[in-house]
């Protein structure tokens, strides 16, 4: 059997408290790729990663591009391909955020374990 994760652990939270996945979910649409949804519903390595990714693609495009007057000079492929990873995280950091809520409130309603 796989190891659960104990919300109670690390977020003050007491049994039968719920994080709402629709909440989760807009969070991380309205600030795309930065995994806000995910901290929310109480999985801070899953919006941390989000963040990572995000930023990790954005300095890469950054570096790639000369960003001079007349944009990236010989970085648009990377540029195109980072900007639709960033669009595709953008995406899945929704889909997760929704998912950690969920897990986060099956979690939290289950009974505490004996030891």
């Amino acid at each position: 059997m796989a190891p659960t994760r104990d919300p109670s652990r690390w977020l003050a939270v007491e049994q039968g408290d719920t994080r709402s996945p629709v909440l989760a979910g807009a969070l991380s649409a309205i600030l795309p790729g930065t995994g806000l949804g995910s901290f929310y519903a109480g999985s801070p390595s899953h919006g941390l990663r989000h963040l990572l990714i995000t930023l990790g693609l954005a300095v890469g495009i950054g570096v790639s591009c000369d960003l001079k007057e007349n944009g990236c000079d010989g970085g648009e492929a990377f540029g195109t391909v980072g900007g639709v990873l960033i669009l595709a995280n953008a995406v899945w950091s929704v889909f997760a955020a929704v998912g950690d809520a969920n897990r986060f409130n099956r979690e939290s309603a289950a009974p505490p374990r004996a030891p």
